[in-house]
């Protein structure tokens, strides 16, 4: 049942921690009688710019203060100082009119102050000025400008836009106020209408029969699909691209803690950036749940072939589940240095499992490969081991050019060393070198997070040559740390396949 609240006060303005709280509720006559009401709970909340903080709960039977009820409470003596908010309380019946269930009643925000002892005690017009003061803290605490880094060296450039990102997957209990973007729930799940038509027209189809849309599957739907936004409410940019591209990685941000603590990772679905000068609006829908490409096979039974002898081994062999689960979260990876370090991880597990630990690696020419301190290196070196299963695989090499600066640079990667008077001048980075490179990558997102290409005096040799790899030669390294994993996958898949049963 509604109940209506008449008026919602505290008999002071403002407390010391320590004081008794007298707090008074009246309710529209005859909705209620006092004797059907077991107990009123209230919860007081420390009032912040940034966001309200829970300060107090209590709860106990009320009583009879002229035509209203009301509670009393003794404050802590730890109980912090500053404005402090009841907008809600929480009436418990025992029967009669009102039930034994909960009933929620809200009203305009009761404010009171709890003072230092040494300040003077606020009285109703001061403590009103008060609130409204805070009130524009907020405010510029929810409007602060977000700069992209793009617009802090252009500032003179930057432009006003408003960016606004759609999740679904998660649940968002209430509005989250942050400096200068927030996030709030929709209270509203994804239809499944679309996918009952699929469904049913399908089946007609097949002659199994229709599948007629259910209500009640559709309120399960949208309970299991619960949607949100992030709204950034004055970022600015170079341009759109800028503003989406920044406000979308730390959206990302965000999914990731959202999933952390909630057990599931949400997705983005739509953004939208808009200009606050023109008006002008860019926004896309996305599909993030298909990331494969659209190039069908020649062989138009190769997958039902695959599937089909594969599934059994994956069911027998837990290593490679393993393998293969590794591989997919990589390649399911948006971020390009997490997905260098799970491709290492595929390759490292393979040469753990295949690779023994005491050989001597050496390069494709025979010549030994050293230790900084000149000794040679053996396969008890991670990345040696992972060398050795690389080369010993084979189909590591490769070549390519670029242009840098008007200059067109080739290059080749792995194989035999060409000779010193190579007339082609071809750059040649010997196949221990790049493996080294890549796991120059692979170490600095699994200790710092991520890879960055600036450059920095501390860099260390083999991530020198990542960054050049990457920058001047324009060699996708951690493309062909995949690649040379995906062979590896699939090498132990059909090993599998042809293992005497």
């Amino acid at each position: 049942m509604d109940i209506t609240v008449l008026a919602a006060e505290v008999d002071k303005s403002s407390y010391l921690a320590g004081d008794t709280l007298e707090f008074s509720l009246s309710l529209a006559s005859g909705e209620v009688k006092i004797g059907q009401i077991a107990n009123i709970s209230i919860n007081i909340f420390r009032a912040g710019i940034a966001r309200d903080q829970l300060a107090l709960g209590f709860g106990s039977a009320p009583r009879l203060r002229g035509d209203a009820l009301s509670v009393v409470q003794k404050l802590p003596d730890n109980l912090p100082t500053g404005l402090h908010r009841i907008d809600y309380a929480i009436l418990n019946g025992n029967g009669g009119t009102v039930s034994a269930k909960q009933h929620v009643v809200r009203f305009d925000s009761v404010w009171f102050e709890i003072r230092d002892p040494k300040d003077n005690a606020r009285d109703a017009q001061q403590l009103i000025r008060a609130v409204e003061h805070l009130s524009q803290q907020r405010q510029a605490y929810a409007e602060s400008e977000i700069l992209t880094a793009s617009a802090q060296s252009a500032s003179d450039n930057s432009v006003p836009y408003r960016v606004i990102i759609f999740g679904v997957g998660c649940l968002v209990h209430n509005r989250q106020q942050m400096p200068g973007y927030s996030i709030a729930p929709i209270n509203r799940g994804l239809s499944h209408c679309y996918l009952n038509e699929i469904v049913d027209s399908t089946l007609r189809q097949l002659r199994y029969g229709p599948v007629d849309f259910d209500a009640a599957t559709e309120q399960a739907h949208q309970q299991g699909t619960p949607t949100f936004f992030i709204e950034f409410v004055r970022v600015l940019a170079i341009g759109w691209q800028d503003a989406l591209d920044h406000c979308v990685c730390h959206a990302e941000l965000i999914f990731e803690l959202l999933g952390l603590d909630r057990g599931q990772k949400p997705r983005e679905f739509f953004r939208m950036a808009v200009n606050m000068v023109t008006g002008q609006r860019h926004f896309t829908f996305l599909t993030p749940w298909y990331r494969g490409n659209l190039v069908s096979d020649f062989n138009p039974t190769s997958t039902a072939d695959f599937i089909e002898t594969a599934v059994p081994n994956l069911q027998s062999n837990p290593f490679l589940r393993l393998l293969l689960r590794s591989y997919a979260e990589a390649t399911s990876e948006s971020d390009w240095g997490i997905q260098a370090l799970r491709y290492w991880t595929v390759l490292e597990l393979l040469a753990e499992r295949k690779i023994k630990d005491d050989l001597t690696i050496k390069h494709p020419d025979g010549t030994d490969i050293l230790t900084a301190k000149g000794k040679q290196m053996t396969t008890k070196n991670k990345a040696a081991r992972v060398y050795q299963f690389i080369f010993s695989a084979g189909c590591h090499t490769c070549s390519g050019s670029a242009n840098n600066g008007g200059k067109t640079i080739a290059y080749r990667i792995g194989g035999q060393a060409p000779p010193a008077n190579d007339p082609d001048g071809t750059e040649f980075i010997p196949l221990w070198d790049a493996v080294q490179a890549a796991y120059a990558i692979r170490n600095s997102v699994a200790h710092e997070g991520l890879f960055s290409l600036d450059k920095r005096p501390e860099d260390t040799k083999s991530e020198v040559l990542a960054k050049h790899l990457i920058t001047d030669l324009q060699f996708d390294i951690v493309r062909w740390t995949r690649d040379i994993a995906w062979l590896a996958t699939r090498r132990e898949l059909w090993a599998a396949q042809s293992a005497p049963k």
